[in-house]
């Protein structure tokens, strides 16, 4: 499904809504509310709406989508984003569930996963889309993306990516599978332009879930919402 709107700031103010509603369920239903981010420039701006809210963030959790395997403070590491723009304010109090840590790409995903297995699906996911059809770091051809997608693979596995333009030079990449996102009942793609929504149109239709990983989320039960605006 496809909201249109027909400013950014609108599109921004409708995901926003969904996603404080949703974590409010979390923390009625559970205690908690748990949201799951995912990095890039689109989603800065809802970040910093988000951290404006005054939502019960001691009881929130707020988990990573993905991340280039580079430390705290690269000009690519998604976590450093979130941390500024996000965890800033009252929303610093959140419990922040960040992905790299030093060490060898494989071993860090199980440190991560072993950390991660008690974690509860999210409440909502803020999720990407590359025009390869790519989200989290579920890229086609990748080295370890039958994993990613395999329903019972560990929370948190590790990918490397086939070099292109969208994955630019930073091909390792922790991310996590399928199966934790798999009983998320909100999860919502933010895009804008034309050509972002053709990408996610030629997603909804036939083809192997390989060749356009976001097809895994559009297909099963719970699908995905996309915001878009030109």
């Amino acid at each position: 499904m496809i909201n249109e709107f027909t400013t950014a700031d609108a599109q921004i103010s409708a995901m926003a809504e969904v996603i404080i509603e949703a974590l409010n369920d979390g923390i009625v239903e559970r205690g908690r509310g748990c949201l799951a981010v995912s990095g890039g420039n689109s989603p800065k701006p809802l970040y910093q709406a988000l951290a404006q809210s005054d939502l019960d963030w001691e009881k929130i959790d707020i988990v990573m989508v993905d991340d280039r395997f580079v430390p705290l403070g690269h000009k690519a590491s998604n976590e450093t984003m979130i941390r500024e723009t996000l965890l800033v304010g009252e929303a610093e109090k959140a419990t922040f569930w960040p992905l790299y840590a030093e060490g060898e790409l494989a071993a860090v995903a199980n440190q991560r996963a072993q950390e991660w297995k008690d974690l509860p699906s999210p409440d909502c996911a803020v999720m990407g889309m590359g025009s390869d059809g790519h989200t989290a770091s579920w890229f086609p051809d990748a080295d370890g993306l039958d994993n990613a997608l395999a329903p019972t693979s560990n929370v948190v596995v590790p990918v490397i990516a086939k070099k292109s333009e969208v994955t630019g030079d930073f091909l390792e990449r922790l991310t996590v599978s399928y199966g934790y996102l798999r009983d998320c009942p909100v999860r919502l793609l933010l895009m804008s332009g034309a050509e972002k929504r053709a990408v996610f149109e030629t997603a909804c239709g036939d083809g192997a879930i390989n060749d356009m990983p976001i097809r895994a989320l559009i297909r099963d039960m719970h699908s995905i919402t996309a915001y878009w605006t030109e």
